[in-house]
């Protein structure tokens, strides 16, 4: 960070509604790091200077890495604003969590939520705040039964537009959102473009647009809806019409539309964009059997003894499907196709468990470092103290040099005595084989985005 040095300023305690609301509703959300860095600026006061190292010997970080994705959590849930100085560090401005039922009038962040603990769960929150008496009757009064107005009452074209409005404290920039061209869209003589320019108007309409990735025509379409049904314009109904909106245009694609909030860099306690990418291509790996990746990678029909090969990884090493399918990949990727015997995967196999390979998440992270690894640096399998090829790997090469040449050798023999029935039903098994290379190019993307992972 630019800076160690920070202050930060509270103007509340955190206790009652205001910490149930953070426990229960914004840590699955944030996650135990920005959780447990909140609570902890909470107890700092406002007039001192404190250097960040506490923080990190405190929550026992590794680096200012971590503060920094837990405080950027923090800013995107509105809880803390960040402000700098170059000579005075970092000011840390904490904000009181939403009360239940204004984070649960808050469709952003209840979709949000939903996400991470359920509907079932959301929907028993929402339960508590509808508690229903019964047995008695009602005979609260209202405002105008206990006050009168006797005052002049302010002029204002636009006031009743206004009039029904819930706070929405999450700040989205809007960047695709184009809210100039947005506000002339509409016709001067039906909404005047005034109206638009009120903050929580704008910010409500941006937030809506982000949350359900609406356009300027839907988003007009949206508040036209909104205008012609209450012949007002009330911030909590445009969240309403934007999810009819949403929903008949995913109907109208005749797909099913799922839309998730992750963050942008890695994060060890949320979900984050390379945790999808990664789980993907595990998912991948892991329901499909060695010999369709064998098959696919290879373009041709498994032999018998290449099976036994893959058969060998996993009864007599041990290995998971998903393990077993990432060396297969990674051993074919480096001897350019050529499939090695089992001697071969079973050296290599043994490097990796050495590394801390265990599943198949860590197999792949394991490829990655390994593609990493500059060129002219250090060697495939070497030693960190020598920096040598191990001394299997040369006297292998050489010696499985003389027999693929041979085994090519015999398969184009064979190949070319097939008769012609017999070459067109391997054909079409080939035909079948290609199906597959919709996964491969998707799994070597997928190799290409696990460079942007994080060690």
């Amino acid at each position: 960070m630019k800076h160690t040095n920070f202050r930060v300023y509270k103007n509340f305690e955190l206790s009652g509604e205001a910490g149930f609301c953070l426990t229960k509703l914004y840590l699955p959300l944030i996650g135990i790091d920005s959780f447990a860095l909140y609570n902890l600026l909470m107890t700092y006061d406002n007039k001192e200077t404190y250097d960040i190292r506490t923080v990190l010997d405190s929550l026992n970080f590794n680096n200012d890495h971590f503060f920094q994705e837990a405080l950027n959590k923090l800013n995107a849930l509105s809880l803390v604003e960040t402000y700098f100085d170059e000579e005075k560090g970092y000011y840390l401005y904490l904000k009181q969590p939403l009360a239940v039922e204004s984070f649960l009038s808050n469709r952003l962040l209840v979709k949000f939520l939903t996400e991470k603990i359920g509907p079932v769960e959301v929907e028993n929150i929402t339960k508590n705040l509808n508690y229903k008496i019964r047995g008695y009757t009602d005979i609260t009064k209202t405002f105008d039964e206990v006050y009168v107005k006797d005052f002049k009452e302010e002029v204002d074209p636009f006031a009743k537009l206004f009039f029904n409005k819930i706070k929405d404290n999450i700040n989205i920039k809007g960047e695709k959102f184009d809210y100039l061209l947005f506000k002339m869209e509409f016709d001067e003589n039906i909404i005047p473009s005034a109206v638009f320019d009120d903050p929580e108007l704008k910010n409500k309409i941006i937030n809506v647009a982000y949350t359900y990735d609406l356009n300027v025509q839907e988003m007009k379409q949206v508040i036209e809806d909104v205008v012609l049904q209450n012949n007002d314009l009330p911030l909590s109904k445009i969240g309403e019409s934007a999810e009819k909106i949403y929903t008949l245009k995913a109907q109208s694609q005749n797909k099913k539309v799922q839309s998730r909030f992750v963050t942008k860099e890695p994060d060890a306690f949320v979900s984050s964009k390379q945790d999808d990418t990664l789980f993907e291509l595990v998912n991948i790996l892991e329901n499909n059997s060695p010999k369709n990746i064998l098959e696919s990678l290879s373009g041709i029909t498994a032999s018998k003894t290449e099976l036994r090969t893959l058969e060998r990884l996993t009864s007599e090493l041990g290995l998971a499907r998903g393990v077993v399918n990432v060396l297969l990949y990674y051993v074919l990727n480096e001897k350019e196709g050529t499939m090695p015997s089992y001697n071969y995967f079973e050296k290599v196999a043994n490097e990796w468990a050495r590394k801390g390979v265990k599943d198949t998440k860590s197999a792949l992270l394991h490829t990655k470092q390994l593609k990493e690894q500059p060129k002219g640096g250090a060697v495939k399998y070497t030693s960190k103290k020598t920096g040598v090829r191990p001394d299997w790997m040369d006297q292998y090469e050489e010696e499985t040099e003389a027999k693929d040449k041979e085994k090519q050798k015999q398969e184009q023999e064979y190949f070319d005595n097939l008769s012609e029935e017999e070459k067109a039903k391997l054909e079409e098994k080939i035909k079948k084989v290609l199906g597959w290379c919709k996964w491969i190019k998707k799994l070597v993307k997928s190799f290409k985005n696990l460079r942007k992972i994080k060690k």
